[in-house]
């Protein structure tokens, strides 16, 4: 089942309810976690961009000759609970073109 969720509840559920803690995937620049989902009672995998693989990425384009990059969802940035500064690496990343 996949879904969108903002940045604050993705740490969220990274910090409280991982059960492998943080993990990066080579192949795709991506970090990713395993989490217990209580309400389903099920084992979840969460996929998801942060600043440090954002800016590979947008390296990436920026090194292939693209002419910009952006984001898919702002709101999933911009979410509530999520800081000021925490949303400036994030549009910071963005700019590593």
């Amino acid at each position: 089942m996949a879904s969108e969720h903002n940045a604050y509840e993705i740490a969220t559920w990274l910090a409280v309810n991982s059960t492998t803690g943080w993990r990066w995937d080579d192949d795709s620049a991506s970090p990713f976690f395993n989490f217990h989902d209580e309400t389903a009672d099920v084992l979840r995998q969460v996929w998801y961009d942060d600043p440090a693989s954002l800016g590979i990425k947008a390296a990436r384009a920026g090194a292939m000759g693209w002419r910009g990059t952006g984001a898919w969802n702002m709101d999933a940035v911009f979410g509530p609970g999520l800081s000021a500064d925490a949303a400036q690496l994030y549009l910071r990343a963005l700019q590593a073109m």
